[in-house]
């Protein structure tokens, strides 16, 4: 109790101080368990817990003291509608809460008398981060093009989920040519739950039957490892049937890379052929002027005579080894069902120069020099060595003239192909050219014109090289009708 009294003695009416304690919230517990398909392990806090990112579908569960018995306890958005209404018993409260909603929530705690309380939890902030869709690429080859010749086109698959894939599959489908669509054919695998993947899938068509004119459309799908199993599906490609432009491109590219490798193996057989001629000179006259040379100069004679004969074997075998792979494109072609009469007398012309190539005298003198070193006859061997040399000069004759013979081989597809680009261009244009009478769709029109200009001046760069190139051959008819193709293809 307390009163006033002043210095005359008079005093207030005593009054009386009832203390009473304030609410408060004294302990409170917050406990995180997140989806099981984000693989992250449970979070608990005690006290204001921080800001909380929280993936979709996590669980919060609340426990915590009051300093004395409550009424209720909730949660309200902003907007101070309810959210979560808690479980009150006493002193005690607890909820469990799964937020669907990003926010501010402000606690509302009230005691027995409806009085709100003086300290309390800071208001709780909630990120909710979706579960994002899966994501899936076709990197390589990335774009429409032509199918292989045989017929099998390696893929690149790049695929990445927030939490991680179940599965990625690579669909395709057939189109033939008069339009009707096939039914899809699916391949995929299980990943394990992987945040990111490269697969390397090869899609191989050589049992499906495929004709002239035929497409193939193939994409990929990805499967995430959440609830809802969300999937993705990347953008579609298609891969066309080489045709006769294609497969001369094809034969071009072969037959110039064969032709680059003859011009280094001529080098090579030249420098065989002098070394070894210089080591046949060398080892008869130390014969002659050094009898009964010692036992270390002999080994290091034969090491080197079998040096000689191991680099020829080699050189046998790379050429042999170009003579597979013209077979190889032969049958190739023949599988693709697009070989050309022209192109297939040309593969097989070239087969049998490449096979001729070695020639049975080089041969023999290889067999002879192999045999003379068995039986350790060093001179035997020498003499084969020297002959072999002469052989080597002839090798090296036969590899330039075939190598000419390849890149003539190669002018002569680069001149066909671009003709045929040229006549397809044409007949291309014309189709536009009718379709733009009718005055319907202009915007397609204007970009097919564009993707044809596109076209006609990659055509013209590259009739220009063949120009120049078929010029340096000598092949100046060739090279004027290129002239003539180049100013009709400037004039359309």
């Amino acid at each position: 109790e307390y009163r006033v009294v002043d210095a005359a003695g008079n005093a207030s009416p005593s009054y009386g101080i009832v203390p009473v304690d304030p609410l408060f919230v004294s302990d409170m517990v917050l406990s995180v368990a997140y989806p099981p398909h984000t693989g992250l392990l449970a979070d608990e806090f005690r006290g204001d817990p921080p800001p909380l990112r929280l993936p979709s579908g996590s669980v919060l569960v609340f426990e915590g003291l009051a300093s004395r018995a409550l009424s209720s306890v909730q949660l309200v958005d902003s907007a101070g509608s309810e959210v979560v209404s808690f479980s009150v018993e006493g002193n005690e409260f607890e909820a469990r809460w799964s937020p669907s909603v990003s926010g501010s929530f402000e606690w509302m705690f009230r005691d027995q008398m409806g009085g709100a309380a003086e300290i309390q939890p800071e208001a709780l902030e909630v990120l909710v981060v979706p579960d994002a869709e899966p994501t899936i690429e076709i990197p390589i080859p990335g774009r429409d093009t032509v199918m292989p010749l045989n017929l099998r086109q390696p893929l690149l698959l790049e695929g990445g989920d927030d939490y991680g894939l179940r599965r990625i599959e690579l669909v395709a489908y057939r189109v033939t040519s008069f339009g009707e669509r096939m039914e899809p054919v699916s391949q995929g695998f299980d990943v394990g739950g992987q945040r990111a993947i490269l697969a390397r899938p090869l899609l191989d068509l050589r049992g499906w039957g495929l004709m002239p004119g035929d497409t193939v459309r193939y994409y990929a799908r990805a499967v995430d490892n959440s609830p809802v199993s969300q999937v993705s599906i990347s953008q579609e490609y298609f891969l066309s049937m080489p045709d006769a432009a294609d497969l001369r491109r094809e034969a071009e590219d072969a037959f110039q890379e064969v032709a680059e490798r003859l011009t280094e193996l001529a080098a090579e057989a030249e420098r065989q052929s002098t070394e070894n001629r210089e080591q046949a000179l060398e080892s008869v006259r130390q014969r002659g002027t050094e009898q009964g040379a010692s036992e270390e100069e002999a080994f290091q004679e034969r090491e080197e005579l079998e040096a000689a004969l191991t680099e020829q074997r080699e050189m046998n075998a790379v050429v042999d080894s170009m003579r597979q792979e013209m077979e190889s494109l032969e049958a190739l072609m023949q599988e693709s069902g697009q070989a050309d009469p022209e192109l297939r007398r040309q593969l097989e012309e070239l087969q049998e120069l490449l096979e001729q190539m070695t020639g049975d005298e080089l041969r023999q003198r290889m067999e002879e020099m192999a045999e003379a070193l068995e039986r350790e006859n060093t001179s035997a061997a020498t003499d084969a060595l020297e002959e072999m040399a002469d052989e080597q000069e002839e090798l090296r004759d036969r590899l330039e003239e075939a190598m000419e013979r390849f890149r003539r081989a190669a002018l002569e597809q680069d001149f066909r192909a671009t003709t045929d680009e040229i006549e397809e261009l044409a007949r291309q244009e014309q189709a536009l050219a009718d379709a733009m009478k009718e005055g319907d769709n202009s915007d397609l029109r204007a970009r097919q014109q564009e993707d044809l200009a596109r076209q006609t001046e990659a055509i013209e760069e590259n009739m220009a090289s063949l120009e120049e190139r078929l010029a340096e051959m000598g092949e100046q008819q060739a090279s004027e009708g290129v002239r003539e193709a180049v100013e009709r293809s400037s004039e359309a």
